[in-house]
């Protein structure tokens, strides 16, 4: 008498496993290198990016070295540039353009405020050929960095040699005159009468005034012209009468202001 089969167990076949594993793993392989190419060439771009910065910051803060022909202080400089940015580099798995892998920095100016920037560029190479076929070959990289020309603040220097801000504001001219002016702020006096001129310019609390220019129109050379009170002849020949504009500049930290007054010789 036989027995009934109650169930049945279908064996896989030996080596199943090991055959679609075997046919999955190429493309598990390129993927894994692929992916590793990705993070490769983010990597780059970020430290040639960050190649850039380096190199413009130096730039703007040096732009004197860039500015004519070099002396050999400003020679070091730029050496010292391309030592910097170069350095930075090295890290990076990339092929640098030849003959000049860092250019020079590019500026719109060579005043504060002005533009500087550093571009930078660079060929990857990738792990894959695969990923290099789809791309049409090598990656190229590029960064660029842009800063603002600032010589007078210079990281390099000690903050003592940083100039102060200037609180000065430029002062407030005026003069006397004696004889005094009248009508129209004039003075009217008579052919080769000796008028005397007194500043009186106002400023604020330590900006006091450091020069004074006068200047009284006839052509006369002015001996005295640096001085806070001043004399001067005026004379006319002929008929009727010469207007003479007196001008005042005081110069102080913050700035220059003028004063006028009109001398009628008669």
């Amino acid at each position: 008498m036989k027995l009934p089969i109650i169930g049945h167990r279908s064996e896989q076949p030996r080596g199943q496993g090991l055959v679609e594993f075997a046919l999955i793993l190429p493309l598990l392989i390129l993927l894994l290198v692929m992916a590793i190419d990705f993070g490769r060439v983010f990597f780059g771009m970020v430290a040639l990016q960050n190649a850039s910065r380096i190199g413009a910051d130096f730039g703007a803060s040096h732009a004197d070295a860039w500015n004519g022909a070099p002396s050999g202080e400003e020679q070091a400089e730029r050496n010292h540039y391309q030592n910097l940015v170069l350095g930075d580099m090295q890290s990076l798995n990339c092929e640098l353009p030849t003959p000049d892998p860092v250019p020079d920095p590019v500026f719109s100016g060579f005043d504060d405020g002005d533009l500087a920037y550093v571009e930078l560029a660079c060929e990857f190479g990738l792990l894959t050929p695969l990923a290099e076929t789809l791309l049409g070959g090598r990656v190229q990289l590029a960064a660029r960095s842009d800063f603002a020309v600032n010589r007078t603040i210079n990281p390099n220097l000690p903050e003592s040699s940083v100039p102060p801000p200037n609180l000065c504001s430029a002062p407030n001219a005026s003069f006397d005159t004696q004889p005094a002016a009248g009508a129209g702020n004039r003075v009217n006096v008579s052919s080769g009468t000796e008028v005397l001129f007194d500043d009186t310019s106002t400023v604020e609390a330590g900006c006091p005034v450091l020069t004074w220019s006068w200047d009284f129109d006839d052509g006369a050379p002015t001996t005295d012209a640096d001085t806070s009170s001043t004399s001067h002849v005026f004379t006319h020949s002929g008929g009727g009468s010469t207007d003479y504009r007196v001008r005042l500049l005081v110069t102080n930290a913050g700035g220059t202001s003028a004063a006028q007054v009109t001398v009628r010789a008669q």
